[in-house]
């Protein structure tokens, strides 16, 4: 029998930059949203590092964003 795969529950904090939230949030302000990266993207990717750094198998990126 194989032993379950590790995953995680639960929410992971999330550092975004501050200065990329703010270019995120005056973007949009203009109508631009298409061409501009997500300011979460380097939070997600630290956050992926950890788990499989840890063993996690089942990598999730850590944090439910947006409206439920």
């Amino acid at each position: 029998m194989k032993a379950p795969a590790t995953t995680t529950i639960g929410s992971y904090p999330v550092f975004p930059l501050a200065e990329d939230v703010e270019y995120e949030r005056k973007m949009q302000g203009h109508g631009i949203s298409d061409e501009i990266v997500d300011p979460y993207l380097w939070s997600i990717e630290e956050t992926v590092r950890d788990f499989a750094s840890s063993g996690i198998e089942i990598i999730s990126t850590g944090q439910t964003r947006g409206d439920l």
